[in-house]
C-alpha cells in the first residue's frame, strides 16, 4: 500500500524569498487589546454580580439539600481558625473567612 502524497502545501502563497505567507489575516495588536479590555471589564462586572447573588443564597440555605445554614468555627491548627457556614441537615460547610 502506497502513501498518498500531500500536495496542498505547494499551493500556499510565498513571498519573494520563498517563505510561506500566513493564510489568514490576523487583527492588529491594538485592535486585539481594545477588544480584550472591553470584554474583561464586562466579564468582571458580570462575575461580581453573580458571585454576590450566589453568596447571599448560599448563606441563607444549603446548596446541596436546601437546609438551614448556621455559623461554626473550625480549628485548622494551633494558630489558624476558619469561620464557616454549616448545614444542619447534611453537614455541608462553606468557608466565610480565616
Amino acid at each position: 500500500m502506497g502513501r498518498r502524497k500531500h500536495t496542498a502545501w505547494k499551493k500556499l502563497k510565498r513571498d519573494k524569498k520563498g517563505r510561506w505567507l500566513p493564510s489568514t489575516e490576523k487583527p492588529k495588536k491594538e485592535e486585539k487589546k481594545k477588544l480584550k479590555h472591553s470584554k474583561k471589564e464586562l466579564a468582571t462586572e458580570d462575575v461580581e454580580q453573580v458571585l454576590e447573588q450566589v453568596g447571599k443564597k448560599f448563606q441563607e440555605s444549603c446548596p446541596r439539600c436546601a437546609g438551614e445554614m448556621e455559623n461554626h468555627w473550625i480549628r485548622c491548627g494551633p494558630n489558624k481558625v476558619v469561620e464557616v457556614r454549616k448545614c444542619q441537615i447534611c453537614n455541608f460547610w462553606l468557608p466565610i473567612s480565616e
